[in-house]
């Protein structure tokens, strides 16, 4: 109990000072030492919540799959033949998910420390995916160069004035007809909101920035379920009593089409997870 009061007092001053140089100057140096710092003191601390031990030791490597939301977006961008980017990603543990679906699949992390700790993941799971050091806000890639773009509790970490940017680039490195997805945490009293959490947006106000960049914007789970037309879809792979009731539900004629896509808006409208298609 000690040593987890101490490690969340030393997070505590490292995210307290890099949020207030972040706030002030969010330039791409910055962010870069922001994270390798932020990166390297949860590598060397250990964090369970990310799938490191205390010795730095990896574990659950292949552990995206069990969190609902990743399921999804695994669903929706894990396509054989697919060009997919995920931008912020971190260990890489989304996108490589992803290239064992088929998908051709780049990640990239302004922290460089991630990144090898995300070459290391690779190259043990003996997947062929790039893995590079990279700005959110100034892509390096080419014009329509992907079906997909994701983003995985990324954009909040942004300066509000970068955003609009960012989902410009997305949406410049995107094919026709291609979609960005996209999930963080939905509004937050400001006393809760994470400090280096420098965005804090309400579903509508993040659906409204996506429109105003030039994307289409649903919600994610309702995307699939248009796809899948299963309810059991939107709880990810979990084998839980709730979920084999929905499965059973999604039998039934009387569950489906519109009445299934407002059980969805129901359950999911509060959250910041959208599959914006460019439009």
């Amino acid at each position: 109990m000690h040593e987890e009061k101490l490690l969340n007092a030393d997070q505590k001053v490292i995210w307290e000072k890099w949020a207030d140089i972040l706030k002030t100057d969010p330039s791409p140096e910055n962010y870069a030492k922001a994270y390798d710092e932020v990166n390297a003191f949860l590598r060397d601390k250990g964090d369970p919540a990310r799938g490191r031990s205390a010795d730095g030791t990896i574990y659950g490597e292949t552990g995206d799959e069990n969190d609902w939301q990743k399921s999804i977006i695994i669903s929706l961008a894990g396509q054989p033949g697919k060009r997919v980017l995920e931008v912020g990603c971190g260990d890489g543990r989304l996108v490589l998910a992803i290239s064992r679906r088929g998908a051709r699949a780049k990640g990239i992390d302004i922290s460089k420390v991630a990144i090898e700790t995300a070459r290391q993941i690779g190259a043990r799971q003996k997947l062929d995916v790039e893995f590079e050091a990279a700005d959110a806000i100034e892509l390096a890639e080419a014009d329509q160069s992907f079906d997909f773009v994701l983003s995985s509790d990324m954009v909040e970490h942004l300066n509000p004035e970068q955003v609009v940017r960012h989902l410009q680039e997305v949406r410049r490195v995107l094919r026709p007809g291609g979609a960005y997805i996209v999930s963080l945490p939905a509004w937050e009293p400001p006393e809760k909101v994470d400090p280096l959490h420098l965005g804090n947006y309400h579903p509508h106000e993040f659906a409204g920035l996506l429109r105003k960049a030039g994307f289409f914007p649903e919600l994610a789970p309702k995307k699939l379920y248009r796809k899948t037309g299963d309810l059991v879809s939107i709880l990810g792979p979990a084998k839980t009593a709730k979920a084999k009731i929905f499965r059973g539900f999604t039998k039934l004629p009387l569950i489906g089409g519109s009445v299934g896509c407002k059980l969805i808006e129901r359950w999911c409208g509060r959250l910041n997870f959208f599959y914006a298609e460019k439009i």
